[in-house]
């Protein structure tokens, strides 16, 4: 029930998958389409989270120029826990 709800309220055309738009709670996938659709889902509830319900450490962080697309976020725990990465880029060629 919680797929259908967030489905519904997410853009599904952002999804990184082929005829994501045909997905819905029913819809059987391979673990690397899972893998990709709950790291999408994921990443709009976190989006979706109003900055004064996150812990004061979260919403305090200073935006990652290279947002969401930072490739030092997922080898480097300090500077992943320093800066905010679930924002857009401001700088690289992700911009």
């Amino acid at each position: 029930m919680l797929l259908k709800v967030v489905l519904f309220v997410c853009s599904r055309t952002r999804m990184p998958l082929n005829h994501a738009e045909r997905i819905t709670a029913a819809t059987h996938v391979c673990s690397t389409c899972y893998e990709k659709l709950v790291s999408f889902l994921l990443y709009w509830f976190r989006i979706s989270v109003p900055k004064y319900l996150l812990p004061s450490d979260a919403s305090q962080r200073e935006d990652c120029w290279y947002g969401y697309a930072c490739r030092t976020q997922h080898h480097n725990e300090e500077h992943a826990r320093k800066r905010n990465h679930v924002c857009r880029p401001t700088r690289g060629a992700n911009m």
